[in-house]
């Protein structure tokens, strides 16, 4: 959630991200926030993340889904939370593609 934030800050202070859309999506961080527990993941075991393709419909949001946990519908917290493991030293440890 940490980085998420600092994602958002830095969105906004590039001017990438509006006011609305900045309000816009507190509901789907606090939502990506419940999905995990609030004890440890077990270390060494894996965590399945999804980011489904952009939609045909244009009105409808990208989904962020953690296998067994839930799932997140927001173009911008999908995207970034995926991206935040590509930009820089990352969150986490190399991620595998498949």
């Amino acid at each position: 959630m940490r980085s998420m934030q600092a994602r958002l800050v830095a969105c906004r202070q590039r001017g990438t991200l509006s006011a609305d859309d900045e309000q816009s999506v507190q509901s789907p961080l606090r939502q990506l926030k419940s999905i995990f527990p609030s004890a440890t993941l077990t270390k060494h075991t894996p965590l399945d993340i999804l980011l489904t393709a952009p939609p045909s419909d244009p009105t409808q949001s990208r989904s962020l889904i953690i296998r067994d946990m839930g799932c997140v519908e927001n173009d911008w917290v999908a995207t970034e939370f995926v991206l935040a493991y590509f930009e820089g030293d990352g969150p986490s440890p190399p991620v595998s593609l498949f």
